[in-house]
């Protein structure tokens, strides 16, 4: 008598389905709560300052009792419900994410503008400064670059020398030179 019949799916299979469909909802249930980015799970990976649908499938984790599944498997037709849950709940948390950039970017705007003239030319003559003391550095540098291989150089016709010397006056008066 064989174990299963013909089109029947086992226990075991039935409920990786349900647990797969209930980890979606559960994922888009969390993922409405997100409204700034102090709202978004460390475990979830969150790229160019939006949520993607393919990172969120592959968002684990044991504490908050989800797990990862395949893209496939989220795309099921037995998953058509989650998945547009969890759809509507990522367009909704990227467009609370996107007011919040906004306003930062906005905030951090309105500070640069609060700058006087008096400030704003201070900080022209300090970068002018910077950049003529990384000149000046440079320069050194390359100098005593230069100055170690012409270094190198005489030292070399030196010891050329003094190997020619010594097998011109013999070994009577220079006893070691390699």
């Amino acid at each position: 008598m064989p174990k299963f019949v013909t089109g029947e799916t086992s226990k075991e299979v039935l409920a990786e389905k349900t647990a797969n469909t209930e980890s979606l909802l559960v994922k888009a249930a969390l993922i409405k709560k997100i409204n700034n980015t102090d709202d978004i799970y460390p475990s979830l990976e969150v790229k160019r300052q939006s949520i993607s649908l393919s990172s969120v499938i592959k968002w684990n984790d044991e504490k908050l009792g989800i797990t990862k599944c395949a893209w496939n498997t989220a795309h099921a037709r037995h998953n058509q419900h989650a998945l547009k849950t969890l759809v509507d709940s990522i367009e909704a948390a990227n467009s609370n994410l996107k007011q919040t950039y906004s306003s930062v970017s906005d905030s951090s705007n309105n500070s640069s503008i609060k700058l006087s003239k008096n400030e704003f030319n201070l900080l022209i003559t300090e970068n002018e400064e910077l950049r003529n003391a990384l000149a000046e550095v440079y320069r050194a540098y390359i100098q005593a670059l230069e100055n170690i291989n012409e270094d190198k150089v005489v030292n070399e016709v030196f010891r050329t020398l003094l190997k020619s010397q010594a097998q011109i006056l013999g070994k009577q008066r220079i006893w070691q030179v390699k």
